[in-house]
């Protein structure tokens, strides 16, 4: 099913990008969300693009007379095509009989086509449901496989009836079929039941023994693991995010949180190369763990807010859901957490301050697009004298 919704998606971006009735800016967008789409591997990464996708529908172009009847036409083998993918031919037959009227009425096209996408949306996210939902069911039955599978077993029939039904849910990729081979899995079950009370003390003792040693390796190496992502992504120095988190992680994040009022924000500290010059590099290493630790002072308790070293003296930073009248406020409440008190180091004290670009995510612009931005307020802050913030709205 992850195939094929893949497929179904790549369909209607082929068809709405050559149909033409989307903006230059929409259509680069479209672009990426198909590289995305031909990279994404897990359900999450697929929900997002669907997501980015199906935002793009209301921007759809469908005035202009001399455009009507392409359009129209266009409308006509959108719906038949994916019709037939997602074998659903209530909205066909309703295009169907209104393509074929003498005169065609475009507007009531148009009309079932924002229903189509609308019933697509719903197609999508109940596929996507479902596809969870197996793969929850499944990895359960799967894992009692594996645990029966070591249980000392009286006959060969108790075998044959496990191997039976692990080869059938290793075949079968539908819910319906993995809820059968669960009552079958039930049954067995019950033998199994059945054997485990014929077990001495000792071999349960065993048992119960090994299972909770394995159970501890198996947390103690989900531990390291977890670990080893975390600090994949933690800058060494100042314990903020890294520039790999940003390159790994950005992209879908944008993509599914672009409309929620998030303030994307890159802003360095100024002059700080005179620092190392001046104070020497162990006292620019402890402006700059210093500069985090005021911005988390800042930052208002919010988990989503991330806080990225991206190399040097310069960070970004992105807050989400902020109200458009605070965000003079919040820049310059950073800026003020550096100016405001001195950095003091070997009883030396620095005098610090950040300039500041900022904007908000929009459905106008892409990843790249909102990075090229910002860079641009930033330089622009520079230029009017630094210690200051120069954003886009």
């Amino acid at each position: 099913m992850f195939t094929k919704v893949k497929t179904i998606t790549l369909l209607i971006i082929n068809i709405l990008y050559k149909g033409n009735m989307l903006s230059v800016n929409d259509k680069n967008s479209l672009k990426l969300i198909a590289k995305k789409l031909k990279e994404a591997k897990t359900e999450s990464s697929l929900a997002n693009i669907l997501k980015a996708l199906l935002l793009l529908d209301k921007n759809i172009d469908f005035n202009g007379t001399e455009k009507n009847c392409n359009n129209t036409k266009l409308i006509y083998n959108f719906i038949k095509r994916l019709s037939n993918a997602t074998k659903n031919n209530k909205y066909f037959k309703e295009v169907d009989k209104l393509y074929n009227e003498t005169p065609v009425i475009h507007e009531k096209i148009v009309s079932v086509f924002n229903d189509y996408t609308q019933y697509l949306e719903d197609f999508f996210t109940e596929t996507n449901k479902e596809r969870i939902k197996y793969h929850e069911i499944s990895e359960v039955l799967d894992t009692m496989f594996e645990t029966i599978a070591q249980l000392p077993k009286s006959n060969n029939n108790f075998n044959e009836k496990l191997f039976e039904l692990k080869e059938k849910l290793e075949k079968t990729n539908n819910i319906k079929n993995v809820k059968k081979l669960k009552e079958s899995l039930v049954s067995v079950i019950s033998e199994v039941q059945e054997e485990i009370t014929t077990f001495n003390n000792s071999m349960n003792t065993i048992l119960e023994d090994n299972l909770k040693f394995a159970n501890s390796k198996i947390k103690a190496l989900e531990n390291q693991v977890d670990k080893v992502i975390s600090d994949s992504y933690r800058d060494p120095l100042t314990n903020a995010l890294n520039r790999k988190w940003l390159e790994d992680n950005f992209d879908d994040f944008f993509w599914f949180e672009k409309d929620n009022n998030n303030l994307f924000i890159i802003l360095d500290i100024d002059h700080f190369k005179l620092v190392n010059d001046t104070y020497g590099h162990a006292a620019g290493d402890f402006a700059l763990k210093e500069t985090v630790k005021r911005f988390k002072e800042v930052l208002r308790g919010n988990t989503e807010d991330k806080i990225i070293r991206y190399g040097g003296d310069e960070f970004i930073l992105i807050l989400t859901n902020v109200r458009e009248n605070y965000i003079d406020s919040i820049l310059n409440r950073f800026i003020k957490a550096i100016n405001s008190k001195s950095f003091e180091v070997d009883n030396k004290l620095m005098n610090l301050s950040i300039s500041v670009g900022a904007s908000m995510f929009t459905e106008e612009v892409t990843p790249k697009g909102i990075f090229d931005l910002t860079d641009k307020k930033l330089y622009k802050a520079k230029k009017s004298g630094r210690n200051c913030f120069v954003k886009e709205i």
